[in-house]
């Protein structure tokens, strides 16, 4: 019902913010590694596209440039293709 779609997006908004606060260190030191985990999380869970889009750019940018993980230009370049395909990327509405 109502009340799940609410919870689950509710989770997934509280693990954006917590992985936000990790990466960018908003009230906590910053911790790549812990903002990754939390990013991958919601990447494996919503299909919302705002919220995929950008969970995907951010683990793109911490694989591209290393943070807090070694530098892995395949990751990067997977987390920025799984962007690029998604029709909604390009403003083309799914059927």
């Amino acid at each position: 019902g109502c009340s799940e779609g609410v919870d689950i997006g509710m989770r997934l908004e509280g693990w954006l913010k917590l992985a936000d606060m990790y990466y960018y260190g908003i009230g906590i030191a910053k911790n790549y590694r812990e903002a990754r985990e939390c990013y991958q999380k919601i990447a494996n869970q919503t299909d919302n596209f705002g919220v995929l889009a950008r969970v995907l750019w951010q683990l793109g940018e911490i694989y591209h440039l290393g943070l807090g993980v070694e530098r892995d230009f395949k990751k990067a370049a997977e987390c920025f293709e799984r962007l690029l395909v998604d029709d909604r990327f390009w403003g083309i509405e799914q059927s």
